[in-house]
């Protein structure tokens, strides 16, 4: 019988950017009082993000990872946004290809 388990899938693995408060890492602006999304949770609401503009539909200021059942992927969806959020995290910049500029994954629809 062959072994289809990811090497390392049952070892946890800490992420590089767990931990992390996203929104004053990403220089996102908020009200006294609101911290906004850390990196382990699964749905990230920017609703309270200063700055955005008007014209932006509510909807579109949540990330909501839930639909990707599969955990490990989920994580990798993440991480990817994170890393495209903050382009100078010390561990994107390691990265050869990483992206340079900010990506806003909030946008308009």
């Amino acid at each position: 019988m062959e072994n289809h388990t990811i090497l390392g899938a049952t070892e946890p693995s800490v992420s590089p950017f767990a931990g992390l408060i996203l929104c004053p890492a990403a220089g996102f602006a908020l009200p006294p009082g609101q911290t906004g999304p850390v990196f382990e949770q699964d749905v990230w609401d920017f609703s309270h993000v200063a700055g955005l503009p008007a014209y932006m539909k509510k909807d579109a200021r949540i990330l909501d990872f839930t639909p990707i059942r599969n955990p490990l992927w989920r994580v990798i969806a993440t991480e990817y946004i994170a890393a495209l959020m903050l382009p100078g995290h010390e561990r994107v910049r390691e990265l050869p290809n990483a992206v340079r500029t900010p990506t806003p994954c909030i946008h308009a629809t």
